[in-house]
């Protein structure tokens, strides 16, 4: 596991993404984020829980992309 400053992770972010191995970015020495690398097996993984979630809310397809769309277009939650 890696570790970097907030500094160091923002001025060589290609540094360290792309890596087989996580990062821990700290601000202040504590822990901010945590960087996780994705595999084609865990982003399968984690879509697929997704779409299980979506249906277990009663959210179809249509209606997640339409909520995506507007949420890109900055409608959502009292934007216009």
């Amino acid at each position: 596991m890696k570790v970097a400053t907030e500094r160091e992770f923002k001025t060589n972010t290609s540094r360290y993404l792309g890596g087989r191995e996580d990062v821990v970015v700290t601000r202040s020495g504590a822990p901010i984020a945590v960087l996780t690398p994705v595999t084609a097996r865990s982003a399968d993984q984690y879509l697929r829980g997704m779409r299980r979630a979506l249906a277990g809310a009663g959210i179809t397809k249509t209606m997640a992309l339409k909520m995506l769309g507007e949420v890109r277009a900055g409608r959502r939650e009292g934007r216009s």
